[in-house]
């Protein structure tokens, strides 16, 4: 069995398959073609799956996910009145090496420093697992007047901070007007800890301004070990 529906996303109608057929699923998989499989002995593996094709129609959420997360679509966080808070997608390899390579601000250690084609690789299996997986990750900060990429800022291991910023848009208050929105969406505040390197003031200022009370300072020689 076999069935198709339209989902819009952003103004652009794409096609999500429903079925039970292994082999058309696994067809799907390979090419990277929304779908999503009814629960059954021999459908195999399937990323996404449900009982029956009733409670895909009844989920519209879940209908945005699984293409989304399949075609690499980065879905909205929030906004704020100057920013618009996104997912990162594969798309973004080339912005998000840009923005590492103006330097990390406090906490932010997750190694999206390879080449294009490494950073490409290592950013499609970061958004089709982590998101869904925790909940949360790091998110890709815009301006929304003009939606160029501004910085990344999000949480990692359940409750660490890390952010960066390109340095053209360092002390406007981008990074405080991004973090407080991601806290606020995502977390309890109280929970939150971040790891500062101690040549990084900035950071430590922002952390003090965000509430944050668990800061840790890194060791620069050593910058996975940390001291209160």
């Amino acid at each position: 069995m076999r069935n198709s529906i339209s989902v819009k996303i952003s103004g652009t109608e794409h096609i999500l398959f429903i079925s039970d057929e292994a082999k058309f699923l696994k067809e799907c998989l390979t090419g990277r073609i929304p779908a999503i499989a009814l629960c059954g002995p021999d459908t195999g593996f399937m990323p996404y799956a449900a009982e029956n094709t009733e409670a895909v129609l009844d989920d519209p959420d879940f209908q945005k996910l699984v293409v989304c997360r399949t075609l690499g679509i980065p879905m909205e966080i929030c906004r704020t009145k100057r920013l618009i808070i996104r997912e990162i997608s594969e798309k973004d390899a080339a912005v998000v090496r840009e923005i590492f390579k103006d330097g990390a601000e406090t906490g932010f250690t997750d190694p999206f420093k390879g080449s294009l084609e490494e950073t490409t690789l290592l950013l499609r299996e970061y958004c089709r697992y982590y998101y869904d997986m925790h909940g949360y990750g790091y998110y890709l900060i815009c301006l929304k007047e003009t939606g160029e990429p501004a910085g990344i800022a999000g949480l990692k291991s359940g409750c660490e901070l890390g952010y960066v910023i390109k340095k053209e848009y360092r002390r406007k208050g981008y990074m405080f007007e991004a973090c407080s929105a991601i806290l606020k969406k995502l977390s309890s505040d109280e929970d939150i800890r971040v790891c500062v390197d101690p040549s990084n003031p900035a950071g430590l200022c922002l952390a003090k301004k965000l509430g944050i009370k668990n800061i840790s300072l890194s060791d620069t020689e050593n910058p996975h070990k940390v001291s209160d």
